[in-house]
């Protein structure tokens, strides 16, 4: 793994606001997945659909940096 950088960001939806939420972001998660020293790029959501959690790997801190 070496310099590779990773973080979890948890995210509280306000009720009825996923589907709002899901359409906004879908397109920023794909064109973050094609970014470069983007390793991974995931959305999941809770079974409640109340909570969404983002998983990012990058390559290294330039690549976060870049993404940011």
């Amino acid at each position: 793994m070496g310099d590779q950088i990773s973080w979890w960001v948890e995210l509280a939806v306000k009720s009825g606001q996923l589907d709002n939420f899901e359409a906004l972001t879908g397109e920023m998660v794909e064109t973050a997945r094609r970014e470069r020293g983007v390793l991974s790029y995931q959305r999941f959501v809770s079974e409640d659909r109340k909570c969404v959690l983002l998983y990012e790997r990058y390559a290294d801190s330039a690549a976060a940096l870049a993404h940011l």
